[in-house]
This record gives structure tokens, sequence and C-alpha cells, in this order.
């Protein structure tokens, strides 16, 4: 299997249909190929979706504590891990993601996830927790972002509902706010960029870091078999989801661990309808609108966006963790809808709805499975 580490590259015919390109590893997965034009209706219907970001209810925010925190007062300290059904996350104190993993049922742990790829494997426990005190402290990670006019703001960290990060950086001209969420196995940041001058724009850019890694948390073997190409990628590919919309990247399991691997996943599957019978692999899916328009990875390499006085733009990323199997038809899997990814009308339906005991052990899953502190 070759490696696929760019992008694939799309040609179109004169109706302005964008054709996928085969790809040694992706084509596998894409046994019916969308063109840009039903990749984007299926994505947000007819017209740009209305993403509102979320407007708390009296009582709902709570300022971030942490006595780690402030023994050290050091606001590079903070680390936010929070999660839900299975799914968690850590991120920086930036809002930056280091880690997303979920429960998928089969493998030597049931777990895996998306990370950093300056992280050493799981295994390596003593080096993993260094490095993820360090990209805590320098505030890096990847995934999708808005960029900010300037560096220099303060910065406001906390939660809704005592579970969710809210993270407000402003300054003189500008505030970011940014919200995030678990929502049926998908990670969501909506971000919204507010423009405060009353008669200048100000421009603004996607940062993007897609340089992860996909990994089994498999902490006792050495030899892990999902993670033994760690510096070899003849098991990944990745490029744009279908129709040139999103990000995909795919790890597919060994072949002498194959069948262990599927052994499991159809002991499990009938605890998850999403997950395919005889799984190759394992997905990370990457979504993102703005504005309520879904935007292709090239997109994200050549545009800027202006934002009017007393403006905003809206950001909205998904990312999703996921079993995939080349038996199936993924487009679904490997899209991530504008109703997917619609934290505000999930905010709005669980209105009211406290912290139970099984989402506070998966917050503390999550703290333990990044850094390994207690």
């Amino acid at each position: 299997m070759k490696s696929a580490s760019a992008f694939p590259k799309l040609s179109g015919d004169t109706k302005g249909k964008d054709i996928l390109i085969e790809n040694t590893v992706l084509s596998d997965y894409f046994p019916q190929l969308w063109d840009s034009v039903i990749a984007k209706q299926y994505g947000c219907a007819q017209k740009p979706s209305d993403f509102t970001l979320y407007e708390p209810q009296p009582g709902e925010l709570t300022e971030h504590r942490s006595d780690r925190d402030f023994e050290k007062k050091d606001v590079k300290s903070i680390h936010l891990p929070f999660g839900d059904g299975g799914t968690t996350v850590s991120l920086t104190y930036r809002g930056e993601c280091m880690q997303i993993s979920r429960y998928l049922g089969c493998g030597q742990s049931s777990i895996f996830s998306i990370e950093h790829e300056s992280l050493p494997v799981p295994f390596l426990a003593s080096r993993r927790n260094k490095t993820f005190t360090h990209m805590q402290r320098i505030g890096y990670g990847f995934g999708l972002g808005l960029e900010v006019p300037t560096q220099n703001h303060d910065l406001r960290i906390q939660w809704l509902r005592s579970r969710w990060p809210r993270l407000t950086s402003e300054a003189e001209g500008w505030k970011l706010e940014q919200q995030w969420a678990v929502k049926e196995g998908v990670v969501i940041a909506h971000s919204r960029l507010h423009n405060k001058s009353n008669c200048n724009s100000i421009s603004t850019s996607l940062a993007k870091d897609l340089g992860f890694r996909i990994r089994e948390l498999d902490f006792v073997s050495r030899d892990c078999p999902f993670n033994d190409d760690d510096n070899d990628d003849q098991r990944y590919a990745e490029g744009a989801g279908p129709g040139g919309y999103g990000f995909v990247k795919i790890h597919e399991f060994a072949s002498k661990g194959l069948w262990a691997y599927r052994h499991k996943a159809r002991r499990t599957e009938a605890n998850d309808a999403e997950q395919p019978r005889q799984p190759d692999g394992v997905t990370a899916v990457v979504g993102f609108f703005v504005n309520g328009e879904p935007w292709t990875i090239d997109r994200i390499e050549t545009e800027d966006i202006q934002i009017k006085p007393k403006g905003y733009t809206d950001l909205v990323v998904g990312y999703r963790l996921a079993l995939i199997s080349k038996q199936a038809d993924n487009r679904a899997l490997l899209t991530l809808t504008a109703k997917d990814l619609d934290v505000n009308e999930y905010f709005r339906r669980t209105i009211g709805e406290g912290t139970t005991d099984s989402e506070t052990a998966y917050e503390m899953l999550a703290w333990a499975i990044s850094d390994g502190y207690s």
C-alpha cells in the first residue's frame, strides 16, 4: 500500500464536476464518488446553514477553577478535559486540540485516538506525559481555527453547564468566542470572531494543522499492531472528503492482526449501529463550515475572510473518529453535515440537564488518558 501524505488532486470537466483522481488507499473507501455539487447539497441542503452561537442562560456559565492552576498562578498550566458517551477531548489553555479519543470496541484497549503527531506512542508513557505538558505550556495542537488579528489579548475560560469549555479572547478592536461540545460522538468547536470597530474592516484566515496521528490507546503492549507503523505511513492515507469537502485520514489495521480487530468488532456491533461488521481500519473525519457554508481544503489554502465593522464571522468545525470498511458505502460516514455540527440546537434541546456521574467519569477519563495526572 502506497503512502498518501498529500491531498488527492481534483480534476474538473466542463460542467464543473470535481472527480477524485484514484488514490491507492482512499479510492478503496469511496465506492461511488460524489461530485462537488451533490456533496455540498448533502452537507447543507440548498442554502448556507444558519449556525447560531449559543447564548448561555442565566447561571449556565461558571468560571474555570483549578487548585493546581491557582497554586502555580500560571494560565499556561491549564488543561481542559471534557467528554460524553465514550468520546473525550483534551484541550490546551488556548483551545487547541491535543487529543480526541473514542471507544470503538475493538483492539487490545477498545479505545482509539486522534492526537498531535509530536506525541510518542501510548506505551512510552513518561515521554508522552512530558510532551503533553510541553503542549499545554506552549499552547499548540491540531485542528482548524480562526487567526486572530493580534497576539496580545485577554483570555477568559468558563464552563457551560460545568461540562463544556467556553473560551473568550478579547483585545482592542476584536473578540473571539469559542464554544466546545461533544454531540453523538462528534466533537464540535463553534468559533465566532467579532469586529468591534465602528469603521474599519478586519481580515482573518483559517489556521490549519492536520498533522495528527490515529492510534490505539494501548498503554501496555510495546508491540501494538496498530501503532507499530508510527514511523512508516504505508497504512495511512489522507485527503479531501467526498466532493472535495472536509478532510479525511484513514489508518488501516495491520494484516497480521486484522482478524482479531474484526472479531472483537463483531461482538460489540450490537451496541453501536454506526460501526461496520468487517472494519478495515479507523478514520478521522474533519468537517468545517465558514458562515454556514461548507469549505474545501483548497479554499482554506487560498482564501481570506473580511469582517465588516461591527460584524462577525463564524467557523464551525467537527471531528469524528470511527471504524471504516471497504465493503460499506462510506459517503455519510466521511461527511459531517450542518445537522451533525449544529451545537446550538443541541444546547437548546438539553437546557436544564445537569452533569451526571457517568458524564463526570468521562471527563476524568479524558484527564487520565491525556496527561497521566491523578
